[in-house]
């Protein structure tokens, strides 16, 4: 009996990798799966909204030197040992060494050393730059600002951009791009040759007409939301000082604070008002001494970026402790919160996210969980807040 059985089972396995092999010839593939020959779900049925991030983190005190180190190996400009952009990029472990931080972001870190500057180039990948350490400034489309450490940038899509370093010490910052998600699309587009813009090749660097808006942040009737009115004529570039964002954390009245992320600040478009990007939706938080928050999760992924202080996010019941310019990932629908434990002062966190683009697509989801356990949940909705 046995044996009729294995000799069954054999006949109906090689069966199926007949047919396999048959469907893959004609470039198709089985709606169904197999687990110890019975049948299981659909590969492409998930029962929960995740995909294969995974949370981690990065500490800034490993990086550093090692970002430092690529200055010793890579040249900035045109020729043969320089390139048009220094960078280390990060990867997701649960991502197969893609050039990718989540399913939507890359993020990689710059380096630009004293004196240096980096070739004008453009592309239709949205980027915010987080700053780091050190001086310098960037030029988008017709616009020059200077930064400093905390400071945010964002470039739109497809102006000619450059950086340079204005100070006599490393410039260090993080990129975000949605690059894996344009990839996805077929959209993703390079150009480098600014030559084609200023006649010539010596010419890297763009032209500018403005310096340094003054930087005007209004509060709005939402006051978890701040915009950056300052009158310009392109909707390309936004900039954001973190002093004028810390200054806003701080004049917050205690009862705009969120239970789940404290006190909490949106970096908006400076012309609509609404997220900086498309796929992007930034944000600026305080968490106040003592603080731990309630846990929730949703449906958009979350890189987080230490400013300030020291705190913890616990994800899924794992420990991620962060101080200033440590980054932390934290997966889409996965259980966090986020604790200070910084003592007697406030902690405070810059953080990217795709929930502007998952909300676009009516499928944004939050679930909190209140002080007595109860899980409150906002089902699909169009909107994040």
């Amino acid at each position: 009996m046995i044996k009729i059985e294995n000799e069954s089972a054999f006949s109906s396995n090689q069966k199926r990798l007949e047919f396999h092999k048959k469907l893959r010839g004609l470039n198709l593939a089985e709606g169904y799966s197999y687990d110890e020959n019975k049948l299981r779900p659909r590969p492409y049925w998930p029962t929960k909204p995740v995909n294969n991030v995974l949370a981690c983190r990065w500490n800034w005190d490993e990086l550093k030197s090692v970002i430092q180190e690529s200055g010793e190996l890579i040249g900035l400009g045109h020729g043969q040992l320089n390139y048009d952009r220094r960078v280390i990029a990060l990867t997701n472990p649960g991502l197969d060494d893609q050039y990718a931080l989540t399913s939507t972001f890359f993020a990689d870190f710059q380096l630009i050393r004293p004196g240096e500057s980096t070739p004008s180039h453009r592309h239709t990948p949205c980027a915010t730059r987080f700053i780091f350490e050190g001086k310098g400034w960037t030029t988008v489309g017709n616009e020059n600002v200077d930064f400093s450490p905390g400071d945010i940038i964002f470039t739109g899509q497809f102006p000619w951009h450059d950086h340079g370093n204005s100070g006599q010490t490393d410039l260090l910052f993080l990129d975000v791009l949605d690059i894996p998600l344009l990839q996805y699309l077929g959209v993703s587009l390079w150009e480098f040759d600014y030559e084609t813009v200023t006649g010539s090749r010596d010419q890297h660097s763009s032209p500018y007409k403005i310096k340094n808006y003054n930087d005007v942040v209004e509060r709005r009737s939402d006051t978890r939301v701040c915009g950056n009115p300052r009158t310009r004529n392109t909707s390309d570039f936004n900039y954001l000082k973190w002093s004028t964002m810390k200054d806003l954390l701080l004049r917050m009245n205690s009862s705009e604070h969120s239970l789940y992320d404290g006190a909490m600040i949106e970096f908006t478009n400076s012309q609509t008002l609404k997220s900086v990007g498309p796929s992007m939706s930034i944000f600026s938080q305080m968490l106040t001494p003592g603080l731990k928050t309630l846990e929730h999760r949703h449906t958009s992924q979350t890189i987080y970026v230490g400013v300030e202080g020291r705190g913890i996010i616990w994800i899924d019941g794992q420990k991620f402790e962060w101080g200033p310019k440590d980054i932390v990932v934290v997966p889409s629908w996965s259980w966090h919160c986020h604790e200070n434990i910084n003592g007697s002062e406030s902690s405070y966190l810059h953080s990217i996210s795709d929930a502007t683009l998952v909300a676009k697509l009516n499928l944004f989801r939050e679930q909190q969980k209140t002080q007595n356990g109860e899980v409150l949940d906002s089902f699909w909705k169009s909107t994040y807040f």
